[in-house]
């Protein structure tokens, strides 16, 4: 199983204008998930209590994801780059686009190899 961690809102709060960027946000996660081979959600995302977006995957293939010397070095490479939305902090009904980083030392996108 994979839990992935992001600092981007892919959880649903009541908020219309917030829960459209949270939609599109988890769509775009699934997608990039996905390009290697179908998985299996295990929980919907939900918040943490660092206010970190977090869920859990099972993937058919995980090897899809390794290379030889990192098991997850293909989900890192294929989301890094990728846009995602963020809510304005001067004006919360607009957003802002940045993009995933799931290499640099400024990471917002965090992958991890967990056993239930």
């Amino acid at each position: 199983m994979i839990r992935v961690y992001t600092t981007f809102d892919i959880v649903a709060s009541g908020n219309p204008i917030t829960d459209n960027y949270s939609r599109k946000n988890w769509n775009t996660l699934q997608q990039i998930i996905n390009l290697r081979c179908q998985i299996e959600i295990v929980n919907q995302p939900y918040v943490t209590p660092d206010m970190i977006s977090c869920f859990d995957f099972n993937s058919l293939v995980p090897s899809v994801y390794a290379s030889i010397t990192d098991p997850l070095h293909y989900l890192k490479e294929d989301s890094t780059g990728v846009p995602m939305l963020k809510t304005d902090p001067d004006n919360p009904d607009m957003f802002v686009v940045e993009k995933l980083d799931a290499i640099s030392d400024d990471r917002n996108i965090w992958f991890e190899i967990i056993n239930r």
